[in-house]
This record gives C-alpha cells, sequence and structure tokens, in this order.
C-alpha cells in the first residue's frame, strides 16, 4: 500500500521558514507541509505509465496474440481498475489517497487511448475499458463527497471520449532525484 501511516505523518512536520524544498523532496499541493496524497499519486503514477508505456501494451497484444496464456492487454487494464477504482475504503484517509491513485490511473489510461504510437488495438482496448469504467462508475452511485468525486470522474472520461486524439495537458507527477550516488 501507499499509504503512509496516520502515526507516522507527524515525523513529517513542516519545513522551517528560511528551509526551501529541495530536489529530493515529493512536490505536494499544501505548501510546506508534507502532502502524502502527493507522494501516493507520484508514486502510483510511476508504476502506471511502466505498465502502461504504449510500446510494452503492445507487445502484450502480439504476445497474447502468439500464446493464448500470455497476459491480454484487457486482463491488465481489468486488474488495474479492480484493484483501484473498485476498491473500497471505510477510512476517509484511505479513500482520498486512493481517490489519488485513480487520478493517476485515470491519465494513463487517456495517454494510452490516445497515444498514437502503439498498435491501434491498444486504443480501442483503453476506450473500452474507459467506457466500462464510466459505466461502472455510474451504476455505483456513491453518496457525498465521493458521489461527487466520481461523478467528476465520469464527466472526464466522457469529455476525453468525445476527442480522444486531442492533446491533453497534463503535469505528471515528479519524482524526487534522490541523494546524489557518492554522498555520505
Amino acid at each position: 500500500t501507499l499509504m503512509i501511516p496516520k502515526s507516522k505523518l507527524d515525523l513529517f512536520p513542516p519545513r522551517a521558514m528560511g528551509y526551501q524544498r529541495s530536489r529530493e523532496s515529493f512536490k505536494g499541493d499544501l505548501g510546506p507541509a508534507f502532502d502524502p496524497a502527493s507522494a501516493a499519486a507520484t508514486a502510483s503514477n510511476m508504476t502506471f505509465s511502466i505498465l502502461l508505456n504504449p510500446e510494452r501494451v503492445s507487445r502484450l497484444i502480439l504476445y497474447k496474440s502468439l500464446n493464448d496464456k500470455q497476459l491480454s492487454l484487457s486482463e491488465l487494464l481489468d486488474t488495474m481498475i479492480e484493484n483501484t477504482f473498485k476498491m473500497d475504503h471505510k477510512e476517509d484517509y484511505q479513500r482520498e489517497l486512493q481517490n489519488m491513485i485513480n487520478d493517476q490511473l485515470l491519465q494513463n489510461m487517456f495517454s494510452l487511448a490516445g497515444d498514437q504510437n502503439g498498435y491501434f488495438q491498444v486504443n480501442a482496448i483503453a476506450i473500452k475499458k474507459l467506457n466500462e469504467l464510466a459505466d461502472y462508475l455510474n451504476t455505483k452511485k456513491a453518496k457525498g463527497e465521493q458521489g461527487l468525486i466520481e461523478s467528476y470522474t465520469i464527466q472526464s472520461i466522457r469529455k476525453f471520449l468525445k476527442n480522444p486524439e486531442k492533446k491533453r495537458e497534463y503535469q505528471q507527477p515528479k519524482l524526487p532525484d534522490g541523494s546524489p550516488i557518492g554522498m555520505d
């Protein structure tokens, strides 16, 4: 799980005045305070962007055609959606982190569906899975703020599907550089 336990969040106090974020800090949306949701979003985006690399998923199409026992792109996306959007968290903190992770998967699926560098089958499958996700969220009918978030997700999917080839502005979260190699 990408959740930093609540008991450990106190170990990340806001930076003192005069101490700026460094290249080794996660970028967040909470000013000087550590943003655990942005950290989870950044880590999940790294994973999703590797798994959903257009050339990689094009190979899934080819490998599945050569050997039926290989993982298909549909199976990969179903598994990813099952373990993100279809997860049910009772605790608000977990649910908010999951919403950030869900958004990263959604953005990566948009990129995949609109990418013109791989097999066209990739676009077709990604668009089908986006439609299925919107239908699932629409039938789920969550209440309260979660319902608003899911309604926004459905609207985002519908808007994207009107013109999947259109270039979109999306700032992928950047991983911190980490300590330089060879430093004590």
